[in-house]
């Protein structure tokens, strides 16, 4: 299945732009099975070069989603699909780019049709969709707008996938044997030495700071995913590594943890996301005068005891949408929608209508619960059972009723009697959001987790 993809931005370059229109078609192989199409307010002005090239101008996206309204249908309308694009390195550089400024990641196989018409349709003057298509005798309506260039390169397709039947023809190109490509100053041993378990790594400057610190479950692979990274942060960064040094962890959890650890600590300068040290922004409830429980996220400064806290207005805003979203609560009563009347998600049964009465309050604030209890890490004092570094080893991680206490390593050889001898194992470190998130998503998602509660 392919997502054949194009979107228009607002610069010319894909440094600094936004997404301005997107186009999405999905093709079988066969035929065009869906399609999806949306203009974009990217949040900043549109270039007049852009305008007078694509008619898109500030006043047009003024109303259209922002991308991360979008964000989860473009996600998952891509999801298990090759990514197919008229030179492909830009649209899909541009849309990862807006994934990670929302702390996400999107990874996609990728197929570019420039490359692929190059090795099937042999002899054209020219590469550039307008001119191949012209070539090719095929319409383009809408030159310059995302879905009429998407679909002149979904009709472009159909010839390539038709090109490639013919005996010795493929879609793919040959792959390429060669060796890792590794950057100028790291020894190549460093590289080869690397190992393929989980665990935290460093990317370590001529001076021996450390400049980068990730998590990966292949340490070794994770590293050589940087190599070819065409980012410009990638490229910089990779040039002025030296060395490269490691910790396996084992546990993917206690590697999450320990990164998120280590970046707050070490401040390393090209880790963006967790960095902040303050969390300004929070989540609260109230109940209103007709006994509803509302949810609101604003400024952290005057609220003692938050239900969670964020690093910005942006975090805290992102969440409580998918939160919402995820939970069928009513946006008129989260702070989302300001209206004297039911919602516009009660009219397409995304709010199950207690701003409009089709829904019991009692039941309502029932759901508000059980929503907020997703949230809440386990009130009692236990331990978190995961694997370690090895068959022999148990890495622990340590919760109380303040939360996140710190992890440990712990041999499985020797069965443990009583709670307390846990404790002089585990490694004390700060209880946060992020750490918070991480092990919230960890026993949402991952069931061969064991967890141990202490005996009062």
């Amino acid at each position: 299945m392919y997502a054949i993809v194009d979107v228009e931005t607002s610069g010319m370059t894909s440094e600094n732009c936004k997404i301005t229109d997107i186009a999405i078609i999905i093709h079988d192989g066969e035929k065009i099975i869906d399609e999806y199409q949306s203009l974009v307010n990217p949040e900043k002005k549109i270039s007049r070069k852009i305008t007078q090239l694509t008619g898109i101008d500030n006043q047009l996206v003024r109303n259209a989603p922002k991308f991360y309204e979008i964000a989860k249908k473009v996600f998952q309308m891509t999801e298990n699909m090759v990514f197919v694009a008229h030179n492909v390195s830009f649209d899909y550089r541009i849309i990862r780019k807006e994934f990670e400024a929302l702390g996400g990641e999107f990874i996609r196989k990728q197929l570019c049709t420039v490359r692929t018409a190059r090795r099937l349709l042999p002899g054209s003057k020219s590469y550039s969709l307008g001119l191949l298509c012209a070539d090719l005798a095929i319409p383009i309506t809408q030159r310059h707008r995302a879905y009429g260039d998407a679909l002149a390169t979904a009709k472009l397709f159909d010839m390539l996938i038709d090109k490639s039947k013919i005996p010795g023809n493929s879609l793919w190109p040959p792959p390429k044997k060669k060796k890792a490509s590794i950057p100028p100053l790291l020894p190549r041993a460093i590289y080869d030495n690397l190992p393929t378990e989980t665990g935290v790594y460093y990317f370590h400057d001529k001076e021996g700071n450390v400049i980068y610190v990730g998590k990966a479950k292949n340490i070794k692979q994770r590293v050589l995913s940087h190599f070819h990274d065409k980012s410009k942060k990638e490229i910089i960064m990779c040039e002025v590594t030296s060395n490269i040094t490691f910790e396996i962890t084992g546990s993917e959890l206690v590697a999450l943890l320990f990164e998120s650890s280590e970046i707050k600590s070490i401040f390393p300068k090209y880790n963006r996301s967790q960095k902040r040290i303050k969390e300004t922004h929070a989540l609260f409830e109230y109940e209103n005068r007709e006994g509803i429980r509302e949810l609101r996220h604003g400024s952290s400064d005057k609220l003692p005891d938050p239900i969670l806290s964020f690093y910005s207005l942006g975090h805290a805003d992102r969440f409580i949408r998918e939160f919402v979203e995820k939970h069928k609560l009513c946006p008129k009563y989260t702070g989302l929608e300001k209206t004297k009347s039911g919602c516009f998600s009660s009219r397409i049964k995304l709010c199950l209508g207690v701003c409009c009465n089709q829904e019991n309050i009692d039941d309502y604030n029932s759901r508000v619960s059980l929503a907020l209890k997703t949230l809440e890490l386990n009130s009692k004092e236990c331990m978190i059972i995961d694997i370690g570094r090895h068959k022999e080893e148990n890495s622990i991680i340590h919760l109380n009723h303040l939360g996140y206490q710190g992890y440990g390593l712990i041999s499985n050889l020797e069965p443990v009697e009583h709670f307390e001898q846990f404790l002089p194992f585990i490694e004390p470190k700060d209880n946060n959001s992020d750490s918070q998130r991480i092990i919230r998503n960890a026993l949402a998602n991952n069931k061969t987790l064991k967890v141990i509660f202490r005996d009062r």
